[in-house]
Order: C-alpha cells, then structure tokens, then sequence
C-alpha cells in the first residue's frame, strides 16, 4: 500500500508538468507513462533491482544503511539519491520523459548506462529529441560511443611496489580489449586501461597516510589507452602485470563501459583501505553482473592481492590468465640465457662504462648471433636500471644507449619473441587471505622459580611478512599493518606489540644493479 501511494503521488506530481499533454514525448514514452500508470508499484520494485543498484554503486554500510559509494552530488538525479534509490529511479524517469527537448537530450547523454537498463526493462526506446545537441556532455556522449568498443574485458593486477605508499598492496584495474572498424581486436597495447586513483592534495609525508585512511583525498575514474599504464608499471616502475581475462559477454562490457561514462568525472572520496581502487573495479565489474555481488564480500578494508584471489575463485569467470613480465625481469631472463662468452662480453661492456671507459671492443670477436644476444640484453638493462618509460631519455647511458642502438639494427637480424614463464608462488590469486589471527604460549623460565605461562594472542589485518607462506606474494617482500600483540597472564592483559608497518625485503641478484 505503502509503495503505491509513493508511485500515485509520484504520478500527481508529474501530471502539470507534460506527462498529461506529452506533446513532445515519443510513443514509446506514452505506451511507458500508461505502464507505469496501470502498474502503480512497478517504480518501487524496480528500484530495489540488483542491477539498478549496481548502476547507482549502491553498497550496505555500517552507520548509513543502503548508500552509494560515489560522493559527487552531480553524479544523481535527485537530491537524496546517494541514500534513496527509488526516489533516483523517479527522478532518472523524469528527466527522461519530461521538461523540453534540450532538457531530455542532456539527460539521456549524462545517463546512457541508466538510459539502456530501463530501455531493457520496459522494451522501449528513448528516443533522442536533440540529436545534434551541441552541449558539452552530448559531445562527451558522441566521442566515446564513437570510440569506445569492447569485447572482452580483464582484471589487471600490477604487483606490488613499495616504493609509492599508494602502491604497497598492489594495484588493480580494468582492461577492455577494442574493437576495430572491421570488427577485429587490434594490438593489445591500445586497449582502454580504467583506472581509479587517487589525486593527493598534499605530498606531507606526515599528512598523506592521515589523509589517505580518512578520505580526504578525491578519486576519480580515467579511460586511458593501456599502454600508458603498461610503460608506467612494467617500465617506470618495474612492476608486473597480471591479466585475468573476464568470462562476460559483449552486453554486460556494454552496460559496464556506460556506467563508466557516467562515472567518468565524478569524485568518489579515496580510502586507502576500502573505498580504492580495488573496490571500483569490482563494482564495475558488479554492473556488467549484478549476480555475481562482488563488492559485499568485502565489508571492512579492501586488499588488491584478496579482491583478485576473489575474482579467480567465482565459478566460470575467469577464462584466461596473462602474465607481462617487468622491465627488470625481462632483462634477468635475457641475462640468464647468455652463454659464457656473451655474459663475458655483457659484463665488459658495463664494467667499461662504469670506469667512464665505455668502449663496444667486446664485442669484436663475436659472432652476429652473439653480438645480437649481448646487444639485446644490454638495451634490456639501460631500460630497466633508468626505468625508461615513454618518452624519457636515459641519463647515465645518454650517448652510448643510441650508438648500441644503431649498431644492433645494422646486424640486420630479428630478435626471437622472449617468453618469460610466469613466476611461481607470485601469483595474486594464490595468496593466502591477508587476515591473520593467532594464539600462543609464552613461556618465562627462571632458575629458582616455578616457570610463568603467559598467553599470546595476535592480529593482524594485512599482509604478509617473511616468515609467512610466499605464495602470491614473492619471497623477497613482506609488507604487515597495525601487526597488534597482546600478552595475557595472571588475570593481566599487556600490549606486548603494536606496528603500524612493517617491510621486509630480501636482496633477490639483479646483476649490476645498484653498482
């Protein structure tokens, strides 16, 4: 009764506007507004669909109830509409249906992911009433229809990278494969990358991971060519990269990609440990498939490595897993493979620059095979120990980097593709959760007196350390948070440890780093 009475006004207030007239409304509009009027509780269930939710980033909170994740207030149609989702799909209708022709158009271009859900669920078509509308989001709305198609999508994991604070969990984000004017996958470096990060507004050191825990620092989502995030992580930064091909179909892409329009300039507050990058990717990927309820696995703080060991474990959703190696392991690989006359000649070769001496006579007594091997790899490390990316120009290998350069293209041969197995124990999806509780004994032996037993109890809620099992993380990395330790004894609890982060690293050989 309840929820009639809501559409009923609902209706009454729509009627002196241009729902009783509907002199520029489409058919479809009119067979819609007599629907809703025969069907006065259809709104109200409606709004309480999964996906309609999901469209709207609408999550349970603790304090709040049923609350969208994003903080933009331009980014809904009603005012209350970070809260309440029935009075968002009231006012979505509206907008639609209602007000004059330039109104509608702006609408239907700012809410195309909307616009095809509700298209879908009464059979009918909006249509346009401005096609050539010339505001600034109607041509926003043209350009990525235009541009932005895909086929297939995946979840991208870039390894961890402590040197970012921002980046000592990893980072996630998506990748939507294009598709060509003749319907083909072009190369896989001009995929679209969708990214969620963070813009600090401060770089205190002090500040940042105050800010950042307290979300003081805006998000935004960016739709960027994937190679820019390739040369960033794999080259800048030395990071791998880890491709979970998504098992969804060219409409669940689609729903999702409108989404991201629609999200495209809207702040969502950053939180280091829930609300981050990790967290939008699930959502998206929760609009392209409401079922799969991704982002209410996670109730407390959100851990790149945990949403990825989530992702793989949904039946039938992932179907393919790609490994890109980083700059700095692509040389190693290269390295190793050297003969004992190559690396002799490799090694030279840095050891002459290092003396300021550099000179290319290591490589005169060598075949072309060889000199092509030494060449490759040497190229291989100026890249990776100046972390060239783009278009940075290498320092320390400033005049040498172009002679080797030519001196390899005039070999005239073809390097072999160079196949990098993927890291065993490294992978994101086999690592263990990052929760860790434990329990213990402790025990104080003294010679003259009846030993102490002491209780241990620990907790800690990321990520790993050293003394851990490796997998999924590296055996060269430990990263821990708010490690806490408490010790019980005689009826007496202590804090015996508190770390807020701990990191541990063990020298993997790199050789000629760092020399």
């Amino acid at each position: 009764m309840f929820r009639a009475l809501v559409v009923f006004s609902f209706l009454l207030c729509l009627q002196p506007r241009s729902w009783a007239s509907a002199e520029s409304a489409s058919s479809d509009a009119l067979a819609l507004q007599e629907k809703i009027r025969l069907q006065p509780e259809l709104l109200a269930r409606l709004s309480q669909d999964e996906q309609w939710l999901k469209i709207l980033f609408y999550v349970q909170t603790w304090f709040f109830g049923m609350r969208s994740l994003v903080d933009d207030p331009e980014f809904f149609a009603h005012p209350n509409g970070r809260a309440d989702p029935e009075k968002e799909l009231h006012a979505t209708l509206d907008a639609f249906l209602l007000g004059s022709d330039d109104e509608r158009q702006r609408a239907l271009c700012k809410y195309p992911s909307r616009r095809l859900w509700l298209e879908k669920k009464f059979a009918v078509r909006f249509a346009d009433p401005q096609p050539d509308n010339a505001s600034e989001i109607c041509k926003r709305n043209n350009i990525f229809r235009e541009s932005v198609h895909a086929r297939k999508a995946s979840l991208i994991f870039s390894s961890y990278y402590p040197g970012n604070p921002g980046s000592l969990f990893g980072h996630t984000l998506l990748k939507f494969s294009k598709i060509t004017s003749k319907g083909q996958s072009g190369s896989e470096l001009l995929d679209y990358g969708l990214n969620h990060a963070a813009f600090p507004t401060t770089l205190n050191p002090l500040l940042y991971p105050v800010m950042g825990l307290s979300g003081f620092f805006p998000g935004y989502m960016s739709l960027m060519p994937y190679y820019v995030k390739v040369q960033e992580y794999n080259n800048a930064e030395s990071r791998d990269l880890w491709e979970y091909e998504l098992n969804l179909s060219e409409s669940e892409i689609q729903q999702a990609l409108f989404s991201v329009f629609e999200l495209s300039t809207r702040r969502v507050d950053y939180y280091y440990f829930d609300d981050n990058c990790s967290l939008l990717m699930l959502a998206v990927i929760d609009v392209a498939r409401p079922s799969l309820r991704l982002v209410d696995k996670f109730k407390a703080w959100v851990v790149p490595s945990d949403t990825v060991r989530m992702v793989f474990n949904q039946k039938d959703l992932v179907s393919n897993i790609k490994f890109r190696p980083s700059n700095i392991r692509r040389y190693l690989e290269l390295e190793k493979k050297l003969s004992k006359v190559e690396r002799e000649s490799f090694d030279s070769l840095v050891e002459l620059k290092q003396r300021n001496q550099f000179s290319t006579s290591p490589l005169l007594t060598l075949t072309r095979e060889q000199k092509m091997n030494v060449m490759d790899t040497l190229l291989e490390f100026i890249d990776a120990d100046e972390q060239l990316a783009g278009a940075k120009e290498p320092e320390k290998w400033k005049s040498e980097r172009p002679r080797i350069l030519q001196m390899r293209a005039q070999l005239g041969l073809a390097s072999s593709m160079l196949e990098v197995n993927k890291p065993k124990n490294e992978a994101p999806h086999e690592a263990f959760p990052p929760t860790r509780v434990s329990l213990g004994v402790l025990t104080e032996v003294s010679p003259h007196q009846t030993p102490l037993l002491g209780t241990l109890l620990g907790w800690r809620p990321a990520l790993h350390t050293l003394d851990n099992p490796v997998s999924g993380m590296g055996a060269d990395l430990g990263i821990a948070f708010f490690n806490l330790e408490f010790l019980a004894h005689s009826k007496k609890v202590w804090l015996r440890e508190f770390t807020p982060l701990s990191i541990e690293t063990i020298p993997v050989r790199k050789p000629h780093f760092g020399a």
